[in-house]
């Protein structure tokens, strides 16, 4: 393996490794802000409010992976 091709490989698992925690982050900070709110209520009347579907897709939290 050349000194190029390891150099490039650390760069791209320094990148992952940031996006994975940056992502993190997001997620906890929507959660807390979004979710917890809502969590009496939504096991009180046993479901999730529409809005908060939209804003989890809208936010990629929740992805949908499909192949033609």
């Amino acid at each position: 393996m050349s000194l190029l091709s390891k150099f490039t490989s650390c760069i791209l698992l320094l990148f992952f490794i940031f996006f994975v925690d940056l992502y993190g982050h997001l997620v906890s900070k929507f959660a807390r802000e979004k979710i917890q709110p809502l969590v009496r209520e939504m096991d009180e009347r046993g479901h999730m409010p529409d809005h908060l579907i939209k804003d989890l897709f809208a936010n990629g939290v929740i992805i949908i992976l499909y192949t033609y």
